[in-house]
């Protein structure tokens, strides 16, 4: 999912402030004035910076929009020759050269929709704005769980707020903005999220007389709230998708938590200031020092003949290796797996409407690439029989597709 303006997810959120009890939306919310609203964010922004350990440098005007301004909003964004559509493209065409995502998925369309049903808020980087649901400005009041989990969701955008404020390349679009689909982009988002998670579960904790920083378990605990944290939604999504979207806040959360507990906030502000971080970078911020390899752009001559020109090259990471993986186990063991990652080089073919994958992965030994290797073998025989017509060479019932080790080198080859 593009960051920009990153999005709290219902029950994302919901797990960060501890409400147990199923979330109750008023049918027909109905926003209190913003001058009723101001003091309650302001009071709030005071206890994020508390506890974020950075001053605000200037207030934070606050917004209230419907479901539905926000999806014409998030649509609007991604009108055609934007460059959050030319993004949201290019991503579908590396997830669906992968084979991630269905042929016929229209990905910025699934993610208006999505979005549109269990976005809670964001914060607008383009004019510095805390922007809420009217389901959330109508409940941020409340007494009860659903203002409590209101509240949570202001902290958690006011932290996007104070990333901007002091570290604005970080947040905002400008010359040192990661590439789209690449791995930098993965470690990015996992940063930002992570870091906004952890202090929005420090704020639910605190009123639960029960602090997470600081505390010789907050790690653990941190894992155990992301084993239980996942999005549940009635929109028609990709797994994929979804996915995408829980990565950041799940397993970003336990990074910055990592990186917290073995430096404080001091780590956690050199990360962000750190532009070339890996995501492995955040999400293993305790391991002892791996070599990471540069791997060579993959080339097909033979693609090239046929026509195809090789369009994008860059490294898609440790993140997106995962989220491969999961379509063969359980997240954990996938994440396990996933860290032996030591670096990647993928390349996206086009031409004629179709497209083919090349992703060359570096792993810590040979027998992580064979683990590898046999642990996706039924994945990619389903992907065989499923078909792929927009994969050069594929048909609705056919795709060419291998997955092979060469010692600690795993190779991808989708289309042909």
């Amino acid at each position: 999912m593009r960051s920009s303006k990153p999005l709290v997810l219902a029950l994302v959120l919901a797990a960060c402030a501890g409400a147990t009890p199923p979330r109750a939306t008023p049918s027909s919310p109905r926003a209190p004035p913003l001058t009723a609203l101001e003091p309650i964010v302001r009071a709030l922004a005071r206890e994020t910076a508390a506890i974020r350990g950075l001053p605000f440098l200037r207030d934070v005007p606050v917004r209230v929009e419907s479901a539905a301004e926000i999806t014409r909003h998030l649509r609007d964004e991604r009108a055609p020759a934007s460059k959050e559509s030319d993004a949201e493209a290019l991503e579908a065409r590396v997830a669906t050269a992968l084979g991630l995502l269905p042929d016929a998925v229209d990905r910025t369309e699934a993610l208006a929709r999505f979005v549109g049903a269990e976005a809670q808020g964001y914060y607008d980087p383009d004019d510095a704005t805390l922007v809420l649901t009217e389901a959330e400005a109508a409940s941020i009041a409340s007494l009860g769980p659903n203002g409590y989990e209101a509240r949570g969701t202001v902290v958690h955008e006011l932290t996007h707020a104070l990333q901007h404020q002091h570290f604005p390349g970080r947040v905002t679009t400008g010359p040192i903005e990661p590439p789209d689909a690449s791995d930098a982009a993965r470690a990015r988002l996992a940063l930002l999220e992570g870091d906004a998670t952890l202090v929005a579960m420090e704020w639910a904790s605190r009123r639960r007389a029960r602090p997470l920083l600081g505390a010789s378990d907050l790690v653990s605990r941190v894992v155990q709230w992301a084993d239980g944290a996942q999005v549940l939604t009635d929109v028609d999504v990709p797994t994929y998708l979804l996915a995408s979207a829980e990565v950041p806040y799940e397993l970003g959360a336990i990074g910055v938590a990592k990186m917290y507990a073995s430096g404080g906030w001091t780590r956690v502000n050199a990360a962000l200031a750190d532009v070339t971080l890996r995501a492995a970078g955040v999400l293993h911020p305790d391991r002892e020092p791996v070599t990471f390899v540069n791997v060579p752009p993959p080339d097909d001559a033979a693609l090239t003949a046929a026509g195809m020109r090789r369009s994008e090259v860059r490294s898609l990471g440790e993140i997106e290796l995962l989220l491969l993986l999961e379509r063969a186990m359980r997240r954990e063991r996938a994440a396990e797996l996933a860290a032996s990652w030591r670096g990647d080089a993928f390349a996206l073919y086009e031409g004629d409407g179709r497209v083919a994958a090349r992703w060359t992965l570096a792993l810590a030994s040979a027998d992580d690439a064979a683990n590898v290797v046999a642990r996706l073998a039924g994945p990619i025989a389903r992907q065989r029989a499923e078909g792929c017509p927009r994969v050069v060479g594929g048909t609705s019932a056919r795709c060419p597709v291998e997955l092979i080790a060469e010692g600690d080198r795993v190779l991808l080859r989708r289309g042909r």
